[in-house]
């Protein structure tokens, strides 16, 4: 979830066209690992990353790597940049605020509800914020007003009855209690259920929310800061080249797993690659404009 979140907030200021997606999500993923304190190599994130991007096993793409070193040491450096300029577009925010923190701790505070009733409501949150990951509802809205929605709905679906302003003879919800307003409540909660309903389908379009999420990074280019040495160093200004390919043979075992992604020709070029023409027209991966 880290890492999704990481390339929602990135590709929420910079091109999807300009900064490759594949470099971007590799590099994700490894600032995910590092911030969660697990110690995962590069090397074993570009393998799983290429492997899951070219649809080879690992052990082929080991195999690639370790045959083509100039190849795996350009890659490598593509992903080490593209790793710094995510942090210049983040503003260093590595540590987001997450919806999963506030609506497990917002749950273990309803304490007129049995332990079945919680793992019900804990279950089925988790599955909101699964689902909702793949969106843009992360960038659009706060964590704790995205993780009270998740509530909210659960709540209401599953006829679960939670403290509002007839049961606590109050003026108020038991979400505005804690700083998240009615309309905006009704906002999320809208936009959460339309991901399972028809409309998005259908093409209908549907009123979006009001207030922009204060957390997202502003979508304007900030002044690459002049460096010592002198030589130009990734920020938020620049913008992430495509994945380079292999220029030379690899064996027949590696290209007879390879399949076209998701969205793409059946074209192969002679490495037993994707040429990378898709359907629209458009490289498989992001390409300079």
């Amino acid at each position: 979830m880290l890492a999704a979140l990481y390339c929602h907030r990135f590709y929420a200021a910079k091109s999807m066209v300009r900064n490759d997606r594949f470099t971007v999500a590799s590099a994700a993923i490894f600032l995910a690992f590092k911030v969660s304190d697990i110690a995962w190599p590069l090397r074993h994130v570009l393998e799983a990353c290429y492997s899951s991007y070219k649809r080879l096993p690992e052990e082929d793409v080991k195999k690639v790597f370790m045959d083509h070193q100039e190849y795996y040491r350009s890659l490598k450096m593509k992903v080490l940049q593209a790793e710094r300029a995510l942090l210049y577009v983040i503003g260093f925010d590595f540590k987001p605020d997450m919806p999963t923190k506030h609506f497990l701790s917002k749950i273990k505070s309803f304490e007129h509800l049995d332990k079945e009733q919680l793992t019900h409501l804990r279950q089925i949150c988790w599955n909101f914020a699964n689902d909702s990951i793949k969106t843009t509802l992360w960038i659009q809205y706060s964590a704790k007003e995205l993780a009270f929605a998740f509530i909210q709905v659960t709540a209401k679906l599953s006829n679960i009855d939670l403290p509002n302003r007839k049961s606590n003879n109050d003026d108020q919800d038991w979400y505005e209690t804690e700083g998240v307003s009615i309309i905006r409540m009704q906002e999320c909660t809208n936009d959460l259920l339309d991901l399972y309903s028809d409309k998005k389908k259908s093409g209908e379009k549907r009123p979006r929310a009001k207030q922009a999420n204060a957390d997202a990074p502003p979508a304007k280019k900030q002044a690459p800061k002049p460096s010592e040495d002198g030589m130009q160093h990734p920020d938020s200004s620049m913008h992430v080249p495509a994945t380079p390919e292999l220029s030379s043979a690899i064996t027949a075992t590696d290209s007879e797993h390879c399949k076209p992604c998701p969205g793409q020709d059946d074209h192969h070029d002679a490495n037993g690659f994707g040429t990378g023409k898709s359907v629209d027209g458009f490289a498989g991966t992001a390409v300079h404009a």
